[in-house]
């Protein structure tokens, strides 16, 4: 199923408020979960699973930048668990939908699911979504339907579709922009 950007947000907001069980309306797409919604890193895993089970898709368990950060080896994201400069634009550019400017140098690497806002989650599921294939590679019938996360079954052939999930879509990401983390590695202590 093809979802638009409003489809997915207006999902994610009920999921959102569902699991903090709050009121819809108070759930804005620029939310700051943990400021603005009170949510919890529990919630967050909460968040996680419904998101997965409503779209059928495969979210990474882990945080996000340890893989960015091996993908971007030898450059280093963080020390210590505090944010390098290469982290901070890392983060930037991965998350644009946050406030950037709470972004900082030596920021624990935690901190920053702390900024997650609706919009973290709609561009997640939106890149998922947006990362499966449109037709069977097997008989090219562009019918194809979730069966499991980061599985599609062909309806015409019967064909299991494997799609990405979250984990090779930031590897792929972090791979792109492999030539911005040589140029920022002497920042990066």
């Amino acid at each position: 199923m093809t979802y638009s950007e409003e489809e997915i947000l207006q999902v994610v907001r009920e999921e959102i408020a569902d699991c903090l069980k709050i009121p819809l309306e108070e759930v804005k797409p620029d939310s700051v979960l943990t400021d603005d919604l009170d949510a919890m890193s529990i919630d967050f895993m909460d968040i996680l699973f419904r998101l997965e089970t409503r779209f059928v898709v495969c979210f990474h368990s882990g945080n996000p930048l340890d893989e960015i950060g091996e993908a971007m080896k030898p450059a280093a994201l963080s020390q210590k668990g505090l944010l390098t400069d290469l982290g901070v634009d890392v983060v930037r550019q991965r998350m644009p939908e946050i406030d950037g400017s709470r972004v900082v140098r030596e920021m624990p690497v935690g901190g920053v699911q702390a900024l997650y806002t609706t919009r973290t989650w709609v561009r997640a599921v939106k890149e998922l979504l947006d990362a499966q294939p449109t037709s069977c590679p097997y008989c090219d019938d562009s019918n194809l339907e979730p069966l499991r996360p980061s599985v599609l079954q062909c309806r015409a052939c019967k064909g299991e579709v494997q799609t990405p999930t979250q984990r090779e879509l930031l590897i792929a990401w972090a791979a792109d922009r492999g030539g911005s983390a040589s140029t920022h590695a002497g920042n990066s202590s």
